[in-house]
Protein backbone atom coordinates (compact mmCIF):
# COMPACT_ATOMS: atom_id res chain seq x y z
CA UNK A 1 0.00 0.00 0.00
CA UNK A 2 1.44 3.18 -0.71
CA UNK A 3 1.66 5.79 1.55
CA UNK A 4 -0.33 9.26 1.38
CA UNK A 5 2.27 11.84 1.34
CA UNK A 6 1.30 15.37 2.05
CA UNK A 7 3.66 19.01 1.16
CA UNK A 8 2.41 22.20 2.73
CA UNK A 9 4.19 25.07 3.66
CA UNK A 10 5.76 24.94 6.97
CA UNK A 11 4.71 27.27 9.51
CA UNK A 12 5.91 28.35 13.29
CA UNK A 13 3.53 25.50 14.40
CA UNK A 14 6.08 23.08 12.57
CA UNK A 15 8.87 24.20 15.02
CA UNK A 16 9.22 21.84 17.75
CA UNK A 17 8.76 18.78 15.69
CA UNK A 18 11.54 20.21 13.19
CA UNK A 19 14.30 20.82 15.63
CA UNK A 20 13.34 17.61 17.30
CA UNK A 21 14.51 15.90 13.82
CA UNK A 22 17.89 18.17 13.44
CA UNK A 23 18.82 17.16 16.48
CA UNK A 24 18.35 13.34 15.65
CA UNK A 25 19.85 13.97 11.94
CA UNK A 26 22.42 16.47 12.84
CA UNK A 27 26.07 17.19 14.31
CA UNK A 28 25.04 20.71 14.79
CA UNK A 29 21.24 21.08 14.87
CA UNK A 30 19.13 24.50 13.93
CA UNK A 31 17.25 25.23 17.69
CA UNK A 32 13.95 25.93 17.42
CA UNK A 33 14.28 29.47 17.61
CA UNK A 34 16.54 29.37 14.80
CA UNK A 35 13.91 26.88 12.95
CA UNK A 36 11.88 30.02 13.54
CA UNK A 37 13.89 32.25 11.98
CA UNK A 38 14.30 30.04 8.64
CA UNK A 39 10.45 29.40 8.43
CA UNK A 40 9.97 33.17 8.48
CA UNK A 41 13.02 34.33 5.88
CA UNK A 42 11.81 36.35 2.84
CA UNK A 43 13.78 34.38 0.82
CA UNK A 44 13.18 31.26 2.29
CA UNK A 45 10.90 27.64 1.29
CA UNK A 46 10.96 25.54 3.96
CA UNK A 47 8.30 22.59 3.14
CA UNK A 48 6.78 20.50 5.78
CA UNK A 49 5.84 16.77 4.47
CA UNK A 50 3.53 14.42 6.07
CA UNK A 51 2.90 10.63 5.87
CA UNK A 52 -0.75 9.62 6.74
CA UNK A 53 -0.89 13.08 8.78
CA UNK A 54 1.98 12.40 10.69
CA UNK A 55 4.93 14.82 10.39
CA UNK A 56 7.68 12.97 8.41
CA UNK A 57 10.56 15.47 7.58
CA UNK A 58 11.32 18.63 6.32
CA UNK A 59 13.31 20.97 3.78
CA UNK A 60 14.80 24.41 3.06
CA UNK A 61 15.92 26.20 0.93
CA UNK A 62 16.95 30.13 0.03
CA UNK A 63 16.68 32.05 -2.87
CA UNK A 64 19.14 34.71 -3.80
CA UNK A 65 19.62 36.12 -7.20
CA UNK A 66 17.66 33.41 -9.10
CA UNK A 67 19.58 30.69 -7.56
CA UNK A 68 18.54 28.18 -4.69
CA UNK A 69 20.54 26.52 -1.70
CA UNK A 70 19.19 23.42 0.15
CA UNK A 71 20.27 23.99 3.66
CA UNK A 72 18.39 21.31 5.08
CA UNK A 73 16.84 17.93 4.70
CA UNK A 74 15.71 15.73 6.85
CA UNK A 75 13.11 12.53 7.09
CA UNK A 76 12.33 10.51 10.31
CA UNK A 77 14.05 7.32 10.51
CA UNK A 78 10.58 5.73 10.67
CA UNK A 79 9.31 7.03 7.27
CA UNK A 80 12.83 6.56 5.42
CA UNK A 81 12.06 4.67 1.60
CA UNK A 82 8.75 5.90 1.52
CA UNK A 83 8.97 8.67 -0.68
CA UNK A 84 9.37 11.47 1.80
CA UNK A 85 12.71 13.52 0.74
CA UNK A 86 11.79 12.62 -3.24
CA UNK A 87 8.30 14.42 -2.90
CA UNK A 88 10.07 16.81 -1.02
CA UNK A 89 12.78 17.51 -3.49
CA UNK A 90 10.14 17.39 -6.15
CA UNK A 91 7.56 20.49 -4.81
CA UNK A 92 11.14 22.50 -4.90
CA UNK A 93 11.94 21.76 -8.35
CA UNK A 94 8.13 22.64 -9.24
CA UNK A 95 8.60 26.17 -7.09
CA UNK A 96 11.97 26.93 -8.53
CA UNK A 97 10.71 26.04 -11.89
CA UNK A 98 7.71 28.25 -11.60
CA UNK A 99 9.83 31.08 -10.52
CA UNK A 100 12.38 30.38 -13.38
CA UNK A 101 15.92 30.02 -10.82
CA UNK A 102 18.76 29.05 -12.88
CA UNK A 103 19.75 26.27 -10.37
CA UNK A 104 19.19 24.48 -7.01
CA UNK A 105 22.43 23.48 -4.72
CA UNK A 106 23.71 22.06 -2.12
CA UNK A 107 26.58 20.56 -0.02
CA UNK A 108 25.86 17.54 1.80
CA UNK A 109 28.98 15.27 3.59
CA UNK A 110 31.01 13.21 1.23
CA UNK A 111 30.62 9.98 3.54
CA UNK A 112 26.56 10.37 3.37
CA UNK A 113 26.32 7.80 0.25
CA UNK A 114 22.74 7.48 1.12
CA UNK A 115 22.26 11.22 0.58
CA UNK A 116 24.05 11.63 -2.40
CA UNK A 117 22.52 8.85 -4.25
CA UNK A 118 19.36 9.67 -3.28
CA UNK A 119 20.19 13.99 -5.02
CA UNK A 120 22.05 11.88 -8.15
CA UNK A 121 18.51 10.20 -8.24
CA UNK A 122 16.63 13.40 -8.55
CA UNK A 123 19.20 15.36 -11.05
CA UNK A 124 21.70 16.48 -8.80
CA UNK A 125 25.15 16.11 -10.27
CA UNK A 126 28.37 16.45 -8.24
CA UNK A 127 30.21 19.55 -8.95
CA UNK A 128 32.97 19.24 -6.80
CA UNK A 129 34.30 19.46 -2.73
CA UNK A 130 34.52 22.07 -0.17
CA UNK A 131 37.12 20.71 2.14
CA UNK A 132 36.24 20.53 5.86
CA UNK A 133 33.06 22.38 5.00
CA UNK A 134 31.63 20.13 8.19
CA UNK A 135 32.68 20.02 11.84
CA UNK A 136 31.73 17.49 14.57
CA UNK A 137 33.20 15.44 12.96
CA UNK A 138 35.25 17.29 10.59
CA UNK A 139 35.02 16.09 6.70
CA UNK A 140 34.55 17.90 3.14
CA UNK A 141 31.46 18.33 1.80
CA UNK A 142 30.52 17.27 -1.85
CA UNK A 143 29.02 19.98 -3.88
CA UNK A 144 25.69 18.83 -5.61
CA UNK A 145 24.08 21.20 -8.42
CA UNK A 146 20.20 20.52 -10.27
CA UNK A 147 20.15 23.57 -13.59
CA UNK A 148 16.73 23.98 -14.15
Amino acid sequence: MNPDILIRKADVSDAAAIAALEKETFSSPWSENSVIGEIQKENAVFLVCEIDGAFAGYVSMETVYGECYIGNLAVNRLYRRQGAATALLNALKIIARQKEYVFISLEVRASNTAARELYCKNGFEFQGVRPGFYSDPTEDAAICTLYL
